[in-house]
């Protein structure tokens, strides 16, 4: 990409460099025996007429079953393997594919390359933010670079460029649950203290609050830092509503609505301490369309404390839902009050 290019937006030091990934060589087509009398090209005309769209329909049901990831071709536009070395792919999803990456111009920096899947694009508004304030925050990645680039369909592909965490996200701690009281009040503290961070210092509230997109810069103790702003890279299934890519399993009631509102963020933290205790996320009952009107059953927490944080974070009103302030006060000691609301009809 050409300097100056309003297609991409990376760092200084983030320059191009060599180096196209091997294309695989075809094998020369094997001739046939022979079919029928003489065995020659007028006995093949049907291969010169459909044979174009043959190989159309090979790649494209290539596509669709295997994914766009299945060839490295297809899943890095060539512009960005000239920016970047791959490394090794490190998941994949619905609306995007990550890889650890280095650019080509200053080896050892390992990055997380995230390539977004046709049909899905990037927070630039937010992106200019971050990358503005650098290295700044502990609970936001470091922006590399982000744009968007030409795949070999000729399709545009949004990508974006940032820090790699080499300890991976919160998933891999919770999966060891039930913890122990003192490490899981500081997990719910480090939680508490990102999502403050963003909602009031950043002033934006995150739609896809779980554990694969809280990423551990360290854990003695915890700091965390939200990831997964423009797009997903889920462990789990999403879906979208009112335009907005959720994990169910995680969402507030009101985010099926399509409301972004800062209570969502703090149900996904109830689901949470739900599983640092109880070792499972809290059965939902009902269905969706009942979900604001229904409580969700803390009946697995046995720590009276405990289900006190779950019942305020997990309740279905936001207007009602406890917020950092009351889960600071939790944390301190304090018993802050459930606040309840008119059920809605």
């Amino acid at each position: 990409i050409a300097p100056g290019s309003d297609r991409t937006s990376v760092l200084p030091g983030a320059g191009t460099g060599a180096g196209h990934a091997p294309r695989t060589a075809q094998a020369p087509a094997r001739r046939p025996s022979g079919g029928g009398p003489g065995g020659g090209p007028e006995h093949r005309w049907w291969q010169k007429l459909l044979g174009p769209f043959l190989t159309w329909f090979a790649h494209l049901v290539s596509r669709v079953v295997v994914g766009p990831a299945s060839d490295l071709d297809y899943a890095v536009p060539a512009e960005l393997r000239k920016r970047y070395q791959i490394l090794d792919r490190i998941g994949s999803g619905g609306e995007a594919v990550v890889y650890l990456a280095e650019p080509v111009d200053e080896p050892g920096r390992r990055l997380a390359l995230k390539v977004y899947r046709p049909g899905h694009d990037i927070n630039r508004e937010l992106l200019d933010r971050l990358r503005a304030r650098g290295t700044s925050s502990p609970h936001t990645p470091a922006i590399q670079g982000y744009g968007s680039a030409t795949s070999s369909w000729g399709e545009d592909l949004a990508w974006e460029a940032q820090e790699y965490f080499d300890r991976g996200s919160l998933r891999e701690v919770i999966d060891r649950a039930p913890l122990q009281e003192e490490q899981a009040r500081a997990v719910v503290a480090a939680v508490a203290e990102c999502l403050h961070h963003w909602q009031y210092e950043l002033q934006h509230n995150h739609t896809d609050v779980k554990p694969e997109n809280l990423l551990v810069r360290s854990m003695d103790p915890p700091v965390l830092a939200l990831t997964d702003f423009g797009g997903a890279v889920r462990a789990t299934m999403s879906r979208v509503y009112g335009g907005v890519a959720v994990t169910e399993d995680y969402a507030a009631p009101e985010v099926v609505e399509g409301r972004r509102e800062a209570p969502a963020a703090w149900w996904s933290l109830g689901v949470m301490a739900h599983e640092l205790v109880a070792g499972r996320r809290p059965e939902r009952g009902g269905n969706w369309l009942t979900a604001r009107n229904t409580e969700v059953d803390i009946s697995a927490i046995t720590d009276e404390r405990w289900r006190l944080v779950a019942r305020g974070l997990l309740t279905p009103a936001p207007a009602a839902r406890w917020g950092h302030d009351e889960v600071a006060a939790w944390l301190s000691g304090e018993r802050p009050n459930i606040r309840t609301v008119r059920r809605q009809r």
